[in-house]
């Protein structure tokens, strides 16, 4: 199936009808409507475009069904039905003539039913394809989609006015109880006016907190109210200024408020997003519960005012399950509520979505009726218990939020006060913390896509409107927004009529409370608190970890008996530990290896090789993971170096001189790793071996710097650098190499240099070359060992040099050259690899090969080989073969946008896949001018035999003397001497794969 089908995969109205905002998005790809992606259509999707609404027409006009040919050139025109003034417009290819195009073909869809607004039938998983398929559209229109469809069957009216009387009663509710707690009493003091003042300003809160959200938050469905473990606090505070103070208590609360407005404004500003983000997922389940089990515990209050909490067994606590009249007042609630939760569930997919409502409308209807039926009045139910205890209101005074104040009385000094600043910094934390969990939670629960950051400045203009309006604070509650969603509502509108509701409730809900069962809204606690805890509770038994379960009961037990702060808390110091218990079964170590199985950059002699090979295993190297190295990690570390120490000491591993570590991965260290370094060191000094850190990055080198350990800092790359400078570097690094491994030679000397830690920092690179840090670690340690054997080698080396001396004088003899031929060494190369091994090889054939070989010196700086200058003497578009024979040459990665464009990427995958920058040194070669050998060739025998540039620069770092071939004399000598080009030929593809198989695992640039 094509992109572009999803454009055509419905029957349409007219001719054809687009969606706008895939019309849109599709337009601002590529400027138009792509003609390659309805040409797609034709030729291998099945669409269908009827456009006609009745049957009649829908017989007669004509299918677009597709049938056409694979083979056949696919039309300039779109191939589905349009109209003839459409039809007679081709869609232009080029993305200038679409951009000239595009309102002349809205102008064109215009007649057609494509309006700015036009929408098509749809599914959303399908509209959300579509949009898909169309490309990059902004992250403004993705929010917009996700919206709308969201809410795939629009609310009706009568579900927003259900909700919102709904939401506005568990508000009204919650209103009210807190309101009656804010002012100070007792009962010689009873302060019933501003007790009453109190629900009035429990219900404004609602009011305003509804209406700020209209303006500031994106949750269309939020639903506003007091916050609710702030009040308490508020109330405990204000407690200490007597019940004679209410006329300051009633300045203060405004005040407080709008302080705490202010402070949550500040803090959305300051990344909160990511620190909710990281909250563990358990610790955020087991606030849900929580929450659930408190508003279980808070409905069963409501509707029986004997029962307070379930943490007691006295009088006010669970002893109360046992009275018969508990069960009558908790009964029915209970029952509709358990109903409401358990046939959703048993029954799912049966569009139970006015299940609720019904069952509160019957629940009351039942309670009316039964009161009827049993001659009872509504002061009776009101005496007994099943009424809020409200007096029937005989007017409206809203005014007097306002009118009470009373400045005279208000004892300023309570106000401005230190105790009074501790306690607004306190309630603001708790507001920020719960203002946070009820964003989040409503986020997570509800799946709506919010900023969180945004919203945290969205509650504090809410908390500064109340408090400026003089109320309490106020935010989304999480339990009324879900509830909220849960029963279909998804738009703006039920946010105004939220709010319109509120301001009516807030007018006249003395009248509702009055006369509404307590079991109403109780039954709506009840079942949201089953909704919120089931699933942490029992539904999660057997889905998630049992020690994860465990912190979800451990933080249900603390928030019940304790509070919400400590239970947060608590639940992320248990979720830290069991995350710091698994943490510790991760290897800490990724890789060890020696230097047998991993090598440097470095072109050596065969010769060098076969010493690093026989003394590889003196360097171990460690690889340690991604990520921050703690305190979790280092006593990993320390034990795995000491039981290598062990190991050594019994024999059953070769004794290493270097213990390399590679750090690249490793963005911060702690200070238990910084000390865990010391103890590495000490190792050090009874194993007689150094340590090398490889790979620092600037924060954990300066980490180590400061901390005091004693380190030498070898190379330190962290920014750009002249060529030049690390060059400079480079050597200096092989030199300390080379005055350790006579060191070594001393006796106690090695154990004395080991008491410092040698660190090479990051990838040093400029604008003409870059080293990876590993290189140079690698090539430091081969320099160590070759320096080191070096000593017990030299008679060794000195028959080397008369064996090579000696066989260059009989090749040379044998292949009719002059004695000390400039390509002698070359040749000796060729001889010792096919001599015996190639039935083909005659020697008298390396006479023909002298011939198309060039010896050449170059200056230090001198560009040996550089793409993309032809023009240059001496240098071709093709890169040459070349050995080194004395000197220091340097093979540099210089791949670029210009060989993407030329030969497409497969230089720049090749690069990706072997883990290779701009800049970075691939080969070097180095040797000395009595070496009598040579080295190479390097790496530009792909380019070389494709006849085509090579993305890299040889360069002569030292003044140099290498052998050139270049590709046109090659080709020359190829056709002129075939046998003498095949046996070079054969040595090439031998030569490269002995450096392979002697370079694994370490990747290959065969260019």
């Amino acid at each position: 199936m094509s992109l572009s089908q999803p454009l055509l995969d419905l029957p349409l109205p007219l001719d054809i009808q687009l969606d706008a905002e895939v019309f849109a998005g599709e337009t601002r790809e590529s400027g138009a409507l792509s003609p390659s992606r309805f040409h797609g259509v034709a030729a291998d999707a099945s669409v269908d475009c009827v456009p006609s609404k009745s049957s009649a027409a829908r017989a007669s006009r004509p299918r677009c069904e597709s049938g056409a040919d694979a083979s056949e050139t696919p039309s300039p025109r779109v191939l589905f039905p349009l109209s003839p003034r459409l039809q007679a417009h081709p869609f232009p290819d080029s993305p200038a003539a679409n951009l000239e195009n595009q309102e002349k073909i809205r102008r064109l869809l215009t007649p057609l039913g494509v309006g700015a607004r036009s929408k098509v039938r749809r599914s959303s998983g399908q509209h959300i394809a579509n949009l898909v398929a169309m490309g990059p559209i902004s992250q403004k229109t993705k929010m917009k989609t996700i919206q709308r469809n969201s809410n795939a069957e629009p609310a009706s009216l009568l579900k927003y006015i259900y909700v919102a009387l709904l939401s506005v009663l568990m508000g009204a509710t919650d209103g009210l109880s807190l309101g009656s707690i804010i002012f100070p009493h007792d009962d010689a003091h009873p302060n019933n006016e501003y007790r009453s003042l109190g629900m009035s300003l429990g219900l404004f809160t609602a009011f305003v907190s509804n209406f700020a959200s209209c303006l500031t938050s994106q949750i269309p469905h939020a639903v506003g109210g007091a916050v609710m473990p702030a009040i308490p606090l508020m109330a405990a505070y204000f407690e200490g200024f007597g019940t004679e103070n209410c006329a300051t208590v009633m300045i203060a609360i405004p005040f407080m408020t709008s302080c705490i407005g202010l402070m949550t404004i500040a803090s959305g500003y300051f990344q909160i997003q990511e620190l909710v983000k990281a909250c563990p997922f358990i610790v955020f389940g087991g606030f849900i519960a929580t929450t659930g089990i408190q508003l279980l515990q808070f409905s069963l209050s409501m509707v029986y005012g004997k029962f307070k909490t379930v943490t007691s067994t006295g009088p006010d606590g669970l002893s109360v399950l046992a009275e018969p009249a508990f069960w009558k007042f908790a009964g029915p609630p209970a029952l509709v509520a358990s109903l409401v939760f358990l046939v959703p569930r048993m029954l799912p997919g049966r569009g139970l979505t006015f299940l609720m409502p019904c069952s509160l409308f019957f629940l009351t209807i039942a309670f009316y009726l039964a009161l009827f039926l049993q001659g009872g009045s509504i002061a009776d139910a009101r005496q007994s218990g099943w009424l809020f205890d409200v007096q029937t209101p005989n007017g409206t005074d809203f005014l007097k939020i306002w009118t009470m104040y009373d400045f005279g009385a208000v004892k300023w000094e309570l106000i401005f006060s230190s105790r009074f600043l501790l306690a607004t910094f306190q309630v603001y934390i708790l507001t920020l913390l719960t203002s946070v969990s009820n964003i989040y939670g409503t986020a997570e629960v509800t799946n709506w896509p919010v900023d969180i950051d945004k919203e945290i400045r969205a509650a504090g203009m809410q908390t500064l409107c109340c408090g400026l309006t003089g109320c309490f604070p106020g935010n989304i509650v999480m339990s009324f927004s879900v509830t909220a969603h849960n029963l279909g509502v998804r738009s703006k509108e039920f946010s105004w009529m939220l709010a319109a509701m509120s301001f009516c409730f807030f007018l006249f809900g003395s009248y509702i409370i009055a006369f509404l069962p307590r079991m109403v809204p109780a039954c709506v606690l009840m079942w949201l608190g089953l909704v919120l805890a089931s699933y942490w509770i029992w539904d999660g038994v057997g889905k998630i970890y049992g020690a994860e379960h465990g912190v979800v009961v451990v933080m249900i037990c603390v928030g019940i008996f304790v509070d919400m702060t400590h239970m947060i808390a608590l639940g992320v110091m248990l979720t830290l530990g069991i995350t710091m218990k698994r943490m510790m079964t991760v290897e800490v170590i990724r890789e060890g290896y020696t230097l047998q199985d991993r090598r440097s950059d470095i072109l050596r002699t065969e010769n060098d090789m076969d010493i690093l090979e026989e003394n590889g295993v003196n360097v171990r190297a460690l690889r340690i993971g991604r990520g921050y190295l703690s305190f979790i990690s280092a006593s990993a570390l320390v034990s795995h170096v000491r039981h290598l120490s062990r190991m050594v000491t019994s024999g059953e591993v070769a004794p290493f001189y270097i213990l390399m570590i590679e750090f690249q991965e490793v963005a911060l260290v702690d200070t238990t790793v910084l000390k865990a370094l010391n103890e590495l060191l000490a190792l050090g000094r009874a194993g007689g071996f150094h340590l090398l850190l490889v790979g620092c990055t600037a924060e954990v080198e300066a980490a180590i710097v400061c901390f005091d350990i004693k380190a030498e800092v070898l190379a330190s790359y962290h920014g750009q650098m002249h060529m030049d400078q690390i060059l400079q570097q480079g050597r200096q690094v092989l030199s300390y190499a080379k005055q350790l491994a006579a060191a070594s030679d001393e006796e106690g000397a090695d154990r004395e240099e080991c008491q410092s830690l040698l660190l090479i920092g990051c990838r040093m690179s400029s604008s003409q070359a870059a080293i990876s840090s590993m290189n140079l670690a690698l090539e430091f340690c081969e320099t160590y060992l070759l320096e080191r054997a070096a000593s017990q080698l030299d008679d060794a080396l000195g028959r080397v040099r008369e064996i090579s001396i000696s066989n260059q004088s009989e090749i040379a003899m044998a292949a009719g050259l002059q004695d000390g031929h400039a390509l002698l060494p070359l040749f000796v190369d060729i001889h010792s690899l096919l001599a015996g091994n190639y039935r083909e090889y005659d020697v008298s054939l390396l006479e023909e090969l002298s011939h198309i070989f060039t010896v050449q010196e170059f200056k230090h700086g001198e560009t040996i080989y550089v793409a993309h200058t032809p023009h240059v003497e001496g240098i071709t578009a093709v890169p040459p073969l070349v050995w080194l024979l004395s000197g220091e040459v340097e093979h540099i990665w210089v791949g670029d946008e210009d060989f993407d464009k030329e030969f497409g990427t497969h230089f720049k995958r090749i690069a990706e896949t072997c883990g290779v920058k701009r800049y970075q040194r691939l080969e070097k070669a180095a040797l000395a001018a009595d070496s009598f050998q040579c080295v190479g060739f390097f790496q530009t025998s792909v380019c070389f035999f494709a006849a085509m540039e090579h993305p890299g620069m040889l360069m002569s770092v030292l003044p140099s003397r290498c052998v050139l071939l270049q590709h046109q004399h090659y080709q020359k000598f190829r056709r002129e001497r075939p046998k003498a080009a095949e046996l070079l030929f054969v040595y090439l593809t031998r030569k490269r794969l002995a450096e392979s198989a002697r370079l694994a695992p370490r990747p290959m640039l065969t260019f």
